[in-house]
């Protein structure tokens, strides 16, 4: 049997081949493709046609695609309000092209954002949810997200929240997370104006029989949202703190973990919601994650208690009331990354600060681990203090180092260049180990 189209079949299955969709011959047929998606009544069916091919070479051709015009040609496109099946394809169309760095910072790219906004606001559902998905991938742009038409996004954006199905909510909260993060004007009309409800409804959605993903992207947005005082101030903050807790502590949500632990991470820079999450065992629960297998897990986990170490003197008895396990986060060292390792030490220093805890650590063994640690060229004078002050903590201020049989390779001599570091905490330290 023949097919409609044979030539656009013909096509459609020859730039399905990756040597096609990255030569020469790509280069040469987007100019045309482009050229297609100007309206005529002659070829009424070419914009899909052109679309369809256009969304199967833009992912290898970014930089092509952007010399050709493509960006002008598509929020042309859009703004003369095409079909509703076109409106879809072109802010699909617009996803797979904003994925590239070079779009995303291309000069028209805020031309395709008032685009996009205006179809977020009057476009069919299926047009909506594509613009979403295109919005999300177009806010990762700073200059794009400090745009006062970035703004405009937030309410249909909150609508689909309220009235959406769980895939439009999903793609909403992503939506949202992006335009939040380290955009403190977007986040703070996305959780603090009278008509948002963002936080009740975030709120609402943690507390939900609804499924792992959607609870995970509303953490993700909290994780967004509680970067900022003013937000993590509001009554509505706090009551996403338990549920939070709650997803924690839950072992069937482990999918959703890794979001729900930087959430609850940010919130604890606030004495009031860092109280009502000590109040329902969190401790506990991060003392437990510190044996998980997952580095991001036990990263986030260390940072977290440092935290609440730091912030109140009841969390640092609740600490060392359930079992710290020093032992366990000395074990981990040599795995962690530089910057946990920095978090790691400075968590044993603040529990072993008052000696509480000194008798469970072996102290030869330990004092070599810390000195083989005060060797990693990313610990920052941070790390270096804390490692140190952590040796002095376990060899006790009336000792030094003088007094422990070192082994003949041990790199004391990495502790002697730190009496010329910048920091004169540093220095200060190294000095009184000596």
């Amino acid at each position: 049997m023949l097919v409609p189209n044979p030539a656009q079949t013909a096509l459609e299955h020859l730039f399905r081949k990756s040597d096609i969709k990255t030569g020469s011959t790509a280069r040469k047929v987007i100019p045309a493709l482009i050229e297609l998606l100007t309206p005529s009544s002659d070829r009424p069916d070419a914009p899909l046609f052109a679309e369809g091919l256009l969304a199967m070479l833009a992912a290898e051709n970014p930089e092509n695609m952007a010399e050709a015009g493509i960006l002008e040609a598509l929020t042309r496109y859009l703004s003369l309000g095409p079909q509703r099946n076109m409106e879809e394809c072109t802010a699909d169309l617009f996803r797979i092209l904003f994925s590239s760095v070079e779009l995303r910072c291309h000069k028209s790219a805020t031309g395709a954002l008032e685009q996009l906004v205006a179809l977020l606001h009057l476009g069919g559902k299926t047009a909506r949810y594509s613009a979403s998905r295109a919005l999300q991938e177009l806010f990762i742009a700073d200059h794009i997200k400090a745009n006062d038409i970035a703004k405009q996004a937030i309410p249909p954006l909150l609508e689909m929240l309220r009235t959406g199905s769980e895939k439009e909510q999903r793609i909403a909260l992503r939506t949202l997370s992006t335009l939040s993060i380290d955009n403190q004007p977007k986040a703070i009309i996305i959780a603090l104006d009278p008509e948002s409800k963002c936080l009740e409804f975030l709120s609402k959605t943690l507390w939900a029989d609804c499924s792992l993903d959607l609870k995970e992207d509303a953490a993700a947005l909290c994780f967004a949202l509680f970067s900022f005082s003013r937000i993590r101030a509001s009554p509505a903050a706090a009551h996403c703190i338990e549920p939070l807790v709650v997803l924690a502590r839950d072992q069937t949500a482990r999918s959703t973990w890794l979001a729900v632990l930087h959430a609850l991470n940010n919130s604890f820079d606030t004495t009031s919601l860092s109280d009502i999450a000590v109040t329902n065992g969190i401790v506990k629960i991060l003392m437990a994650l510190m044996t998980e297998d997952d580095e991001s897990i036990y990263e986030v986990a260390l940072s977290s208690l440092v935290k609440l170490a730091k912030a109140n003197k009841h969390h640092l008895v609740e600490m060392q009331k359930d079992g710290a396990d020093v032992k366990k986060i000395l074990h981990l060292l040599p795995s962690l990354s530089d910057f946990a390792c920095a978090s790691a030490t400075e968590l044993l220093q603040i529990l072993t600060s008052n000696g509480n805890l000194r008798d469970e650590i072996p102290v030869p063994s330990t004092v070599e681990l810390l000195l083989s640690v005060l060797l990693r060229p990313g610990l920052g004078n941070d790390g270096q203090y804390s490692t140190m002050q952590l040796l002095i903590n376990i060899i006790g201020n009336s000792q030094d180092l003088s007094n422990f049989k070192l082994s003949p390779d041990q790199p004391i001599n990495h502790l002697i260049s730190l009496l010329d570091s910048t920091s004169q905490q540093v220095q200060k330290l190294a000095s009184e180990l000596f």
